[in-house]
């Protein structure tokens, strides 16, 4: 019983040492290049998108999206790697989605943020959560959420070019 109330305190209390990065981006995404398998099993395709977001910092700007795309047995994978950028500084996030329902009309996915410059090396390593809502003529809106250290977070809400 000991293991388990602490075991609970120490899940707690990494949610109290951390803050919320969240985003929102809107865009237009395209899929080209696409080759089906002879029996239609398997589809690849191109992906990319542009768009624009925002945040609940001060940093915004807009973002680009390119992978592949893989549909085999009705089922979803990808992966993608998008460049956003805020003013000269640049974040990558990275996603690799596995088994989802491409005829969902709203997804969750998870993803991390691999790379970034300036205020957003804070985001570095940082495991995020996503809602992607599909909107007509390839159009999307999507929102994110990332758990970030307190002290990071402080960093990047208070980065001053040098």
């Amino acid at each position: 019983m000991k293991f388990l109330i602490i075991l609970i305190y120490i899940f707690y209390s990494f949610k109290l040492i951390s803050a919320e990065f969240t985003y929102e981006a809107m865009g237009k995404e395209q899929r080209s290049d696409i080759i089906k398998s002879p029996n239609g099993e398997t589809i690849y395709m191109l992906y990319t998108n542009t768009a624009v977001y925002t945040s609940n910092t001060k940093h915004f700007g807009p973002g680009i999206c390119s992978g592949i795309q893989k549909v085999e047995n009705g089922l979803l994978n990808a992966d993608i790697l998008c460049e956003n950028k805020s003013g000269k500084y640049l974040w990558y996030p990275v996603f690799n989605v596995k088994n989802l329902d491409p005829t969902d009309t709203a997804s969750v996915i998870n993803f991390d943020i691999k790379h970034g410059t300036g205020p957003f090396t804070e985001l570095i390593g940082v495991k995020c959560k996503a809602a992607y809502v599909p909107i007509q003529d390839n159009h999307f809106l999507y929102k994110a959420k990332c758990n970030v250290p307190d002290a990071g977070f402080e960093r990047m809400l208070n980065f001053k070019d040098n």
